[in-house]
């Protein structure tokens, strides 16, 4: 009784993998044409040996190809790991939090002075307390322009650099 026979449904079920295996004393055409192939010559040692060379030659370079794979991808891994921790850091929490803390100060100093200036709205100025409060506001506006003017021309010379 032969072998398949003996085995039943084996035939039709899908082949193992050792039924799949390339037998590493055959090449194939593309091993044999790769540089440093050598070729059987009759009457020149053992012809298993001078068989394996090819192969093993292959394998080297398969195995140099996957080292230097591997290297590109560990490459490729903490770069992503470094543009991650940056991601990270630039937009902390912390930050956002701290410049949602400084609006609410801010808008508290403002309710502040203007319940400050609700008290002086009863009160009857006379014109030269009025000529000093606008000339106070009109030193303050001055300031301003000069710290928007000086802001812009900043971010000009910047914008031109960059």
């Amino acid at each position: 009784m032969s072998s398949a026979s003996a085995t039943g449904s084996r035939e039709s079920a899908s082949p193992t993998p050792n039924e799949n295996a390339v037998d590493p004393g055959e090449t194939s055409d593309e091993e044999a044409r790769r540089p440093g192939a050598r070729e059987l010559k009759p009457g020149t040692g053992s012809g298993a040996s001078v068989k394996l060379e090819p192969r093993a030659d292959f394998v080297v370079g398969r195995v140099v190809d996957a080292k230097t794979r591997q290297q590109a991808i560990s490459a490729r891994h903490s770069t992503a790991a470094r543009h991650l921790e940056a991601r990270k850091r630039l937009h902390s929490y912390r930050i956002d939090d701290a410049f949602i803390k400084f609006d609410q100060f801010e808008k508290r100093i403002d309710d502040l002075e203007a319940h400050a200036e609700s008290y002086d709205l009863g009160v009857k100025k006379d014109l030269k307390d009025e000529f000093v409060q606008l000339e106070a506001e009109d030193a303050v506006a001055k300031e301003l322009r000069e710290l928007k003017s000086k802001r812009a021309s900043q971010k000009r010379g910047s914008g031109e650099s960059a």
